[in-house]
């Protein structure tokens, strides 16, 4: 099982006015049991060094007002790149690589920025683009960043664009529908005839059951989808979770940090 860590930036979901993603740092490793074991050697190098290098920077830039209630920090950046330079140069200083030990993720939480017309609007820069020009923009981010994991990347309703970066993603990138399909058996199917992504966030609170996430998990791995493992932002500390996706096998798991934690 990989890890992922919120040990990079959030601002997309709690301040629209500062970039429009929420980007993470991943331990990446093989399905060795080697190298298994050495994520919690990689882990432990992402929130001890990158995480805090990353905070370190910020402060001393002025773009730090507090943490998201996902754990990472909130910056005041204009845009999407500034945040990405910062959080790939403080991997590249401490002891890792990007692509070989850690990686970048992006949560866009696309939906909250299409407006009526299918545009998306860019409020930190004050800029509107097309669907065309949108997916271009990410995909010069995926490319230039080495990106492996984009979450929302879409409004729900631009299926074209979905289909597109899952066709050119084939097994490098990670394309994952949340909102999208809420962990939902007939919203799931629906993506998977029309390609829209490759993988999938698993989420007890929004199915209800965890015979339902088994029934989830089962139709997704069917089809050959990964699956992310995943608790609501700044829920709930409990560890549950974490067995839920040993027990499952999952290939990803996305828990809340402790930065704001309910019990220190």
């Amino acid at each position: 099982m990989n890890g992922e860590s919120r040990s990079g930036m959030g601002s997309g979901k709690t301040e629209r006015s500062a970039a429009e993603a929420i980007a993470d740092c991943l331990c990446v490793v093989s399905d060795s049991e080697r190298d298994t074991l050495r994520c919690n050697e990689v882990m432990s190098v992402i929130i001890d060094v990158v995480f805090r290098r990353t905070g370190q920077r910020m402060r001393g830039k002025g773009k730090t007002p507090g943490y998201t209630d996902g754990g990472g920090y909130w910056p005041l950046f204009r845009t999407v790149e500034e945040s990405l330079d910062l959080l790939a140069d403080s991997i590249e200083s401490s002891v890792m690589k990007i692509g070989r030990d850690a990686a970048i993720s992006i949560d866009i939480a696309a939906a909250d920025m299409v407006d009526d017309y299918g545009s998306y609007r860019l409020e930190g820069e004050g800029n509107t683009l097309s669907g065309n020009a949108w997916y271009d923009r990410l995909s010069g981010w995926i490319d230039t960043y080495a990106i492996l994991m984009v979450e929302a990347p879409f409004g729900n309703n631009d299926w074209g664009n979905w289909g597109r970066l899952t066709n050119k993603a084939c097994s490098k990138l990670m394309v994952i529908g949340d909102n999208l399909y809420m962990t939902d058996m007939d919203s799931m199917r629906k993506g998977m005839a029309r390609q829209e992504s490759n993988a999938v966030m698993i989420k007890i609170n929004q199915i209800g059951t965890v015979s339902e996430i088994l029934d989830a998990i089962t139709l997704t791995r069917g089809a050959g989808w990964d699956q992310v493992v995943s608790s609501r932002s700044g829920d709930t500390e409990d560890v549950f979770i974490a067995h839920l996706a040993v027990g499952i096998n999952a290939g990803w798991l996305h828990p809340t940090r402790r930065t704001d934690s309910q019990v220190e």
